[in-house]
């Protein structure tokens, strides 16, 4: 995913959060990537129309917006209370803020119709060649970077996956129109059902 539309995404929903004005220092201080970054994405919103400076020099966001900022924040929401139960607060929270740049309207509305069938899950190490599967959870073993690398390559609870081969070392998933090689130590984490 490109990072520039990472941190305009991220403008929005910390505008929808705060519902008031932010300047840019305070987004300097939520958001992790370089100023420049975050300016040259403040200038993006500006043209798209999706923000606007307030007198006071605070950036504020328009009706559309707005409505961009409710978007990405519901998406946050569902994606936090999905992994709540098994996870802290802080994690969880941690976890919606990575996938929330990910998952599409399908993944979000599968995470809802699954999580009746969250603790119902195998490891994706027990599954079986040629079949198709969702995934239900990932494991607490994984830290942040390895789950945000699974993210990138579209493994996410909600998500449909096919297990095509299974080697000595690996699963071989298809994803959409893709293979993804993933170590069977991380594939013992993954929950699919």
């Amino acid at each position: 995913m490109d990072i520039q539309k990472i941190i305009k995404e991220d403008i929005l929903r910390i505008l929808y959060e705060e519902g008031e004005g932010i300047f840019p220092k305070e987004l300097f201080e939520k958001i992790i990537a370089p100023d420049k970054a975050v300016l040259n994405a403040i200038e993006e919103l500006i043209s798209e129309e999706l923000i606007e400076n307030s007198s006071d020099k605070a950036i504020k966001y328009t009706p559309k917006g707005k409505i961009k900022g409710e978007e990405i924040f519901k998406k946050h929401i569902v994606i936090e209370n999905y992994f709540i139960e098994n996870r802290t607060e802080a994690k969880a929270h941690s976890i919606a803020h990575i996938l929330e740049h990910y998952i599409s309207e399908e993944v979000i509305l599968n995470l809802k119709l699954i999580d009746s069938y969250k603790n119902q899950g195998i490891p994706l190490l027990n599954s079986d060649a040629g079949y198709e599967y969702f995934i239900t959870d990932i494991g607490f073993n994984i830290g942040d970077n390895i789950f945000e690398r699974l993210a990138s390559m579209d493994i996410y609870p909600g998500k449909k996956i096919i297990v095509s081969t299974i080697l000595q070392n690996c699963i071989i998933l298809g994803i959409g129109n893709k293979k993804v090689a993933i170590d069977k130590s991380i594939a013992k984490e993954v929950k699919v059902y």
